[in-house]
């Protein structure tokens, strides 16, 4: 605690190379901006996640992940994983905007987005 409830910033001269904010958060361009676990099946639900405050079920196999804090521009990027059943399926994601990510899945063999029971999602940008 630096007693004033500011920033914690490590700096190269001028330039910050690492912010501790007063929430707890790091950022840097090395740490992740955000980060999700969640359940896309039934009622979907966030498992565990870092900057995220909302998860829509736009429909089978496609969600939109929400972030608390959105980042300084659209142009970060992202990955999404998920438990592979089968070797025919593919988890990925897509910006949205500065503050929505997109998360599909796809089994290429029934050419059809289906829902997953556990998708993981990390975010990295400004």
């Amino acid at each position: 605690d630096n007693g004033g409830g500011e920033d914690f910033h490590i700096r190269k001269g001028t330039t910050n190379r690492l912010v501790i904010t007063n929430d707890g958060r790091g950022l840097s361009q090395f740490t992740a901006k955000a980060w999700c676990n969640f359940n896309g099946t039934g009622t979907i639900a966030i498992n565990d996640s870092h900057n995220v405050s909302s998860l829509t079920d736009v429909n089978t196999g496609n969600w939109n992940v929400t972030l608390t804090n959105a980042l300084g521009n659209a142009n970060y990027a992202c990955v999404a994983d998920s438990d592979i059943t089968y070797t025919d399926e593919t988890t990925h994601s897509h910006t949205e905007s500065d503050q929505v990510v997109k998360v599909r899945h796809i089994r290429h063999s029934i050419e059809n987005y289906t829902d997953k029971d556990e998708l993981h999602l990390i975010v990295f940008g400004d």
